[in-house]
């Protein structure tokens, strides 16, 4: 068993049991290494009939029913559990996500799950550690905008995220299609999504670390959630309750 399938093993096995009826599965690479073994695990507890799958976009909606499972439209209860993977990861589990532009739907499934496992690979840590904090990470942050609204945000989003006017402005650009560049990337939902890096410069590294503290990535969330125009960002806050990594033994829950 290769190290990435056994870590997908070890977390899928200590979070499900034979009461798990509603799973939320993720988008990316983790997507059929955890859909596989789930199917291993739920058949060997003789309840995978009994499993709903809810996908975060049409591709994983479409592995889940390659892989047997029964597909669910609409949640309208609490999930038992949600697995997907992460861009970044730091220690107090607050992550960031978006690179393959699911993240409305993702995180949409971690508010309304019980609990939420990340499982990243070592590339995606600190040297198979959990980075300190995300500012380390160097990793832009998607946020997904109505599309009459992309303007308005992006000049509101370097208004309220200028970072206590310490002299640096924040990049947030509008993301475009990779093929032609002339027009705005469009979600599965239909938004257009804009690229935030906040750490474009030493200056946001160091007000990240030393002025803002633990509550940081809190209160960064709440402001862009707050900006008329926003449905959702891929900063993810107080939602995930354990990060597996890949290739090791380290596991943390909050």
């Amino acid at each position: 068993m290769d190290s990435w399938r056994e870590t997908v093993f070890r977390c899928v096995r200590a979070n499900v049991t034979e009461r798990t009826r509603l799973v939320g599965i993720g988008t990316g690479r983790t997507v059929p290494v955890v859909l596989s073994v789930l199917r291993d695990v739920a058949t060997e507890m003789e309840t995978f009939a009994s499993i709903l799958c809810f996908a975060s976009s049409f591709e994983t909606a479409r592995a889940i029913q390659e892989h047997g499972f029964r597909l669910g439209s609409s949640v309208a209860e609490e999930l038992d559990v949600v697995f997907d993977g992460a861009d970044a990861v730091d220690s107090s589990l607050n992550c960031i996500k978006g690179g393959g532009y699911a993240f409305v739907e993702e995180k949409r499934l971690a508010v309304q799950s019980r609990k939420t496992v990340v499982i990243v690979g070592k590339e995606k840590t600190d040297d198979g550690a959990l980075w300190g904090y995300l500012g380390e990470t160097k990793k832009e942050i998607r946020v997904a905008v109505l599309r009459s609204s992309a303007w308005l945000v992006e000049k509101e989003m370097k208004r309220v995220l200028a970072l206590g006017g310490r002299g640096c402005t924040c990049s947030v650009v509008l993301k475009r299609s990779t093929e032609t560049n002339a027009f705005p990337f469009v979600s599965e939902n239909g938004f257009f999504v804009l690229g935030w890096n906040p750490f474009v410069c030493g200056v946001h590294d160091l007000f990240f670390r030393e002025s803002l503290g633990r509550g940081v990535w809190s209160d960064v969330s709440q402001k862009i959630k707050g900006i008329t125009g926003v449905v959702e960002h891929g900063l993810f806050c107080g939602v995930v309750t354990e990060c597996c990594v890949a290739g090791t033994e380290k596991q943390r829950q909050c």
